[in-house]
């Protein structure tokens, strides 16, 4: 069982990081890109300077991948048709409902952490997008 709670600081801090050490290197970025692919358990940071406004897809981003961080443990759980803890702490039960079942809890977990960092002016916009995926939303 995977308890997504359980990932909102790593989550959260990896987010910071990654910002704190591309602002270093090249300046502030213009937009930030959270990218996942929860079924391989990998989130990517994706970064748009100041020259480069937007785009609507993280793998056009001039900085791609950036920044990874792996979660092993969500593809085998995926795997195996387990359950996981939502970011309130709904339990959930994904059976043969493929990747967008997990593509959403993991979504909604970026999204709060993305939100609760945004409102504490630590973000620049964000682009949140799930691999092969119609989750996604700019949080500006």
């Amino acid at each position: 069982m995977i308890d997504l709670r359980d990932y909102k600081n790593k989550i959260a801090q990896f987010i910071l990081n990654g910002l704190n050490k591309f602002t270093m290197e090249n300046g502030e970025p213009h937009t930030m890109g959270i990218y996942s692919c929860p079924c391989n358990g990998w989130i990517s940071l994706n970064f748009n300077g100041d020259q480069h406004p937007g785009t609507k897809n993280c793998p056009d981003f001039e900085f791609v991948e950036y920044d990874l961080i792996d979660f092993e443990g969500w593809s085998k759980e995926y795997e195996n048709d387990s359950e996981w803890i939502d970011i309130v702490g709904h339990k959930l039960k994904l059976v043969f409902e493929g990747d967008e079942a997990l593509n959403k809890l993991i979504f909604d977990l970026l999204k709060s952490i993305a939100v609760e960092l945004k409102q504490s002016n630590q973000l620049p916009a964000v682009f949140l997008q799930m691999l092969d995926s119609s989750q996604e939303e700019l949080i500006d």
